[in-house]
C-alpha cells in the first residue's frame, strides 16, 4: 500500500505541478498522463496533495473533478489552435489532402508606348482593310487556348496531335528543342491551363501584301501561233499574309501535394500566322513557338 501511494504521489508531482497552459501545448502527452493518474486514482487510497488553484485532503472525488476541469481547458485550447490557418494547412498536408496555397502574385508589364501605339494602329488597319470580323479580344482568347493546348500536349509527348495547330517547320523546331535542349523537369511541368496564362502581350504585327500578275492567253491555238498572239487577259492575284508575335507569361503552383510547393514561371514567345489570300482557309496557325524562360521559384513560408 505504501509503494502504491508513493507511485501515485510521484505521478501527481510529474503531472499536476505544471501549469495548465504548459500542459495544453502537448495534448497527446497530457492526455496520456491524465489517463495514468486516473488509473492510479481508481482505488480509494488516502493521499494529501496540493494542486494549483485547489487543495485536496483525502478526497478522490475532488481530484477527479479537477482532472475533468483540466481536460475541459485542454479541449478549449485545442479548438483555438485548430482555428489557426497554419495548423489547418499542416493538418491537411499530414492527412494527404492538398494544402491551402497562397494566391498567385500579381504581374505588371509596362510596354513601350511607341510599340503599343504602333500595334493598335496595325490592328485597326487589319480590321478595317483586311478582316472586318477581326477582334483583338477574340484573338487573345483564342491565342490563350492555343498556347494552353500546345503546352499540355508537349508535357504528354503528343507531338502528332499538334499538326493542326503548328506549321510543319514550327513543329519540327519545337520537337527538336524538347528532345535536345529541354530538361525532363521542364517538359513534365510545362503544361498550362487557360487560367494559368496571366499575361498576353502582342509584340509585333507584320502585314505583308504582294501583287503577282498572271498572264492568260485567250483561246486554244497551235504553239507557233501562241508565240505571236498578243496577250488578251491580265489578272492580278493579291497575296496577303499576317503574322503576329505574342508574348505569354504563365504562372501556376507546381502540381504536388506538398507543403510550400514552388511557383512555376513560364515565358513563351509565339508567332501566329494567317494567310488572307482569297481562297485560303481562314485559320490561324502557330509558325513559331519558343520557351524563353522556365523557372521554379520556392515559396516563402
Amino acid at each position: 500500500m505504501k509503494g502504491l501511494k508513493e507511485t501515485c504521489k510521484k505521478c501527481a508531482d510529474q503531472i499536476m505541478v505544471k501549469p495548465i497552459s504548459i500542459m495544453s501545448h502537448d495534448t497527446l502527452a497530457a492526455r496520456k498522463r491524465l489517463l495514468e493518474i486516473h488509473a492510479l486514482m481508481s482505488k480509494p487510497i488516502p493521499i494529501q496533495y496540493s494542486f494549483p488553484l485547489f487543495s485536496f485532503n483525502h478526497n478522490q472525488t475532488y481530484i477527479l473533478k479537477y482532472l475533468g476541469l483540466v481536460k475541459k481547458l485542454m479541449l478549449e485550447n485545442q479548438h483555438k489552435r485548430t482555428d489557426n490557418p497554419q495548423v489547418i494547412s499542416k493538418r491537411n498536408n499530414f492527412q494527404g489532402t492538398p494544402p491551402e496555397r497562397k494566391p498567385l502574385p500579381k504581374l505588371l508589364y509596362i510596354q513601350n508606348p511607341v510599340v503599343w501605339l504602333s500595334n493598335k494602329i496595325d490592328f485597326r488597319f487589319l480590321r478595317y482593310s483586311w478582316d472586318p470580323s477581326f477582334s483583338e479580344e477574340e484573338f487573345s482568347r483564342g491565342a490563350r487556348q492555343a498556347i494552353s493546348t500546345v503546352t499540355q500536349m508537349v508535357s504528354k509527348n503528343m507531338f502528332e496531335s499538334m499538326k493542326p495547330l503548328l506549321t510543319k517547320n514550327a513543329l519540327l523546331n519545337l520537337r527538336r528543342d524538347v528532345e535536345i535542349l529541354w530538361a525532363d523537369e521542364v517538359r513534365r511541368n510545362i503544361g498550362l491551363k487557360p487560367e494559368d496564362v496571366q499575361l498576353i502581350i502582342p509584340r509585333k504585327i507584320y502585314l505583308r501584301s504582294s501583287t503577282e500578275p498572271k498572264l492568260l492567253i485567250r483561246g486554244n491555238k497551235p504553239a507557233f501561233l501562241t508565240l505571236i498572239t498578243p496577250l488578251k487577259t491580265v489578272t492580278v492575284s493579291d497575296k496577303r499574309l499576317c503574322d503576329i508575335d505574342v508574348l505569354f507569361i504563365g504562372m501556376k503552383w507546381l502540381e504536388e501535394h506538398a507543403f510550400n510547393t514552388p511557383l512555376v514561371f513560364v515565358d513563351i514567345v509565339s508567332r501566329f500566322h494567317r494567310n488572307y489570300t482569297d481562297g485560303m482557309a481562314p485559320d490561324w496557325t502557330i509558325s513559331a513557338f519558343k520557351v524563353r524562360r522556365f523557372s521554379l521559384i520556392p515559396q516563402k513560408p
